[in-house]
């Protein structure tokens, strides 16, 4: 179970890394092998939903973290309601993988 979720985060992880500001265009072909390696080796639905989810939550906290920055400095949230409005923005996204 444990290297399941590893793998299905380092997947997320790696195809934030598709994305700007690092662009490698060529990892998001590889992205997706972790996840589909993680539901192949246990096929309960339930926790393949689940390493769907991590694998949705490890890219968006990545890929969109920019959002953070720009509620604390252009819509002047205080950090902690920031960091709330964050992670719940991260948690409702990392649903749809």
């Amino acid at each position: 179970m444990i290297p399941s979720l590893v793998a299905a985060a380092g997947g997320g992880a790696l195809l934030a890394l598709a994305f700007p500001p690092t662009r490698w265009d060529l990892v998001a072909w590889i992205a997706l092998v972790p996840l589909f390696w993680a539901i192949d080796r246990d096929g309960r639905p339930a926790w393949c939903s689940l390493y769907g989810v991590v694998f949705g939550a490890a890219f968006f906290l990545l890929d969109v973290s920019w959002i953070y920055r720009t509620l604390v400095m252009h819509g002047h949230f205080a950090p902690v309601t920031s960091v709330l409005v964050f992670l719940g923005m991260v948690l409702v996204l990392a649903l749809f993988p």
